[in-house]
């Protein structure tokens, strides 16, 4: 089985995206694909990095497919603990995979 995560982060003080519309058609794909019985779909919305963390390690997935906003320094954008912006340097995410 195939377990694919995605994930989402629109904070309130960044432009609306269609997050939830984007992940539902990704699902609705992968039910008419080829071998759909080995596909494993799941999803969570409105994510911190702290809840990143969770997810990854809960589902324990072979794919994770982001949506959000990036900074023009290439950093993704992450809902902070009190709704506000935090973003995240490559570096540190490329890191945080290493070690998960």
């Amino acid at each position: 089985m195939i377990k694919i995560l995605y994930l989402s982060a629109n904070p309130a003080n960044t432009q609306p995206l269609e997050l939830i519309k984007e992940c539902d058609k990704i699902e609705e794909e992968l039910k008419f694909a080829a071998g759909k019985d080995k596909f494993n779909f799941k999803q969570h919305h409105d994510i911190s990095l702290n809840e990143l963390r969770k997810q990854i390690l809960l589902h324990n997935p072979q794919i994770i497919h982001f949506s959000g906003h990036g900074s023009e320094e290439s950093e993704l954008i992450f809902k902070g603990k009190s709704g506000e912006i935090q973003t995240v340097p490559q570096a540190a995410l490329s890191k945080f995979f290493e070690i998960l």
